[in-house]
C-alpha cells in the first residue's frame, strides 16, 4: 500500500480523531463508527439551539469519513496498477 503524503497523512489523522478511531483502523472500523455517530448526530434528532450543533458535528463526520474512503480508495487504485512502494517504471 502505497504511503498518503503529509498533508494526506494529515487529513487521516484528523478524520480517524473525528470518527474516535486511533490509526491502523480497518475500512469495516471506520464504516462502524460512521453510522453509529452518523446516527447519533443527526440533525433530524436535534431541536432548538443542539440542532445547529448537531449539524456542524454531522458535517464533520461526514466528510471524515468522505476522507477516509477517498484515501482508501485511492490506495487501493494505486496499488492494482502497480504503484506500491518499490514499482519500478
Amino acid at each position: 500500500v502505497t504511503q498518503p503524503s503529509q498533508s494526506g497523512m494529515a487529513a487521516c489523522r484528523e478524520s480517524l480523531r473525528a470518527l474516535g478511531l486511533n490509526q491502523g483502523a480497518t475500512p469495516a472500523e471506520i464504516k462502524t463508527a460512521f453510522r453509529m455517530l452518523a446516527k447519533t448526530w443527526h440533525p433530524d434528532k436535534h431541536s432548538g439551539a443542539s440542532k445547529a450543533a448537531a449539524e456542524q458535528r454531522f458535517k464533520q463526520i461526514a466528510l471524515a469519513y468522505e476522507t477516509l474512503v477517498a484515501e482508501e480508495a485511492e490506495a487501493s487504485s494505486s496499488t492494482a496498477r502497480g504503484g506500491g512502494r518499490g514499482a519500478g517504471p
